[in-house]
């Protein structure tokens, strides 16, 4: 899953959008919102609840839009709906982690440096592997 982008600029894009916009607009909500947030994802998703059913297919298509978007241009042949699952649940463990307390929370600056640094670091050490 290695950054294959053509130019830096693709690959900058990449990280900025998905290090800076989304995975911190979730993290900042579920700390701002923490009854919300764990109400909205802490929740199992019953399927005879249809505003549940809709909410959850609203935002896997938002994820997997992403994913499909701009992140795959960058990650050429990685299967997007692999990859939807891996950014969807990588942006709420580490929301989670916040939130409960595993990382500090204490100061907003912290906490966005950190997820932005977490998720550069994520696509930065990824390189593609050969599995068998």
């Amino acid at each position: 899953m290695g950054c294959a982008a053509t130019s830096a600029e693709a690959s900058s894009v990449c990280l900025t959008f998905v290090g800076d916009g989304t995975v911190q607009s979730i993290t900042r909500f579920a700390l701002e919102r923490p009854a919300l947030f764990r109400a909205m994802f802490a929740e199992p998703c019953h399927p005879d609840d249809a505003e549940r059913v809709a909410a959850t297919a609203a935002i896997w298509e938002y994820v997997h839009g992403i994913v499909h978007g701009i992140v795959h241009g960058v990650f050429p042949g990685v299967d997007t709906e692999a990859l939807s699952v891996a950014v969807w649940s990588f942006v709420h463990v580490l929301a989670f982690l916040h939130l409960d307390g595993e990382l500090d929370a204490t100061d907003p600056g912290t906490v966005a440096d950190r997820v932005r640094d977490t998720v550069r670091a994520f696509f930065a050490a990824s390189e593609p592997v050969a599995w068998t």
